[in-house]
C-alpha cells in the first residue's frame, strides 16, 4: 500500500481515476493548490470516482452524496470548498 496526492480541479463535479477501493485519507490545500490523498494498492485496477462541490449556503441533495470528504480553503479563507463523493 502507498500514500498518493492527486490534485483537484476547480470544477463544480469531476471524476478522479484511481486504483479500486482507494482510502481517501485527507482533503487539503497545499501550495495554494487543492489535493486529495489516499491510501491506495498500486497495482489495482483503476476506477473512475466522482466529486462535487458544494459552496456555504448552497443546496445538496443528499440522496446522490456518498460521503463527505472534507472541506479546505484557499486565500486565507476567501475560497472556501466542500467536497463531497458522489454515487
Amino acid at each position: 500500500m502507498k500514500i498518493y496526492k492527486y490534485p483537484v480541479p476547480i470544477a463544480d463535479n469531476f471524476i478522479i481515476e484511481m486504483p479500486l477501493n482507494a482510502e481517501i485519507l485527507s482533503f487539503q490545500a497545499q501550495n495554494n493548490v487543492l489535493n486529495l490523498w489516499a491510501a491506495v494498492w498500486p497495482n489495482s485496477s483503476l476506477e473512475e470516482r466522482k466529486f462535487s462541490f458544494v459552496g456555504t449556503g448552497h443546496d445538496i441533495d443528499m440522496d446522490y452524496v456518498k460521503k463527505f470528504i472534507g472541506t479546505a480553503q484557499l486565500m486565507s479563507g476567501m475560497y472556501v470548498w466542500h467536497l463531497f463523493e458522489m454515487k
